[in-house]
């Protein structure tokens, strides 16, 4: 039996992850619900181009210089077009709350009917 959730969180995550396995984990993800729960993802969103250019460099520091976090990767920030599209294909809805000023940090918040 697969275990559903009403809650799922990812946090700064999915742009480590190649395209096909970011899109393979959100759909294992959406599967996972219950009616009426939720998916949390914050990552970079790709489509902030100028804010953007904020989170790549705090990745920079974080993967390259100081280590801090490791990936075996090219890093792949998400869109949040896509993510929209992904969502909708699923029968999910989206919100997305953009409280950044020098990032392109936003939380999606995807709800399952």
């Amino acid at each position: 039996m697969n275990a559903k959730y009403d809650v799922i969180i990812i946090s700064d995550v999915l742009h480590y992850l190649e395209t096909s396995a970011q899109e393979a984990l959100l759909t294992r993800c959406f599967e996972a619900l219950n009616p009426g729960g939720k998916l949390i993802v914050r990552d970079g969103n790709a489509d902030l181009k100028e804010r953007h250019k904020g989170t790549k460099l705090t990745e920079f520091f974080s993967v390259k210089l100081l280590k801090f976090n490791k990936s075996v990767n090219a890093l792949n920030f998400v869109s949040g077009q896509n993510l929209t599209s992904l969502a909708r294909k699923h029968g999910l809805k989206v919100a997305q709350q953009d409280d950044a000023k020098f990032t392109s940090n936003v939380i999606f918040v995807f709800e399952k009917n």
